[in-house]
C-alpha cells in the first residue's frame, strides 16, 4: 500500500504525535497508555518505584507535545510522588 500525505489540516501522524502546522498533539494510544500505567499502580500490579519510572518515561515523551493540561489531568493526583513531573511540590 502506498501512503501519500494529504493536507496538513488532518495533521501528520509521526513518532507518537499528530503534527499540525502550529502545534503537536499526542496520539490517542499514548493517552490510553498513561491510563494503563495508573491502573497498574492502583491495582497493585506495579510498585511505587515502577510507577514513578513508567510515569516519568511517559512524561518525557509527552513534554514534546502541547500537553500541559493533559499531564495535569492524568498525573496531578500523584504530584507528591512524582517530583520530576511536578518539581514545584518539592520543598
Amino acid at each position: 500500500s502506498t501512503y501519500w500525505p494529504t493536507g496538513t489540516e488532518r495533521g501528520l501522524d509521526f513518532v507518537g504525535y499528530r503534527i499540525y502546522n502550529d502545534f503537536r498533539l499526542l496520539r490517542r494510544r499514548s493517552k490510553k497508555k498513561i491510563v494503563q500505567i495508573i491502573d497498574d499502580f492502583e491495582n497493585g500490579t506495579d510498585s511505587a518505584e515502577k510507577f514513578i519510572q513508567r510515569a516519568n518515561a511517559w512524561h518525557g515523551h509527552v513534554m514534546h507535545a502541547d500537553s500541559h493540561r493533559l499531564v495535569e489531568r492524568y498525573l496531578g493526583d500523584y504530584a507528591s510522588i512524582l517530583p520530576v513531573v511536578f518539581p514545584s511540590v518539592i520543598g
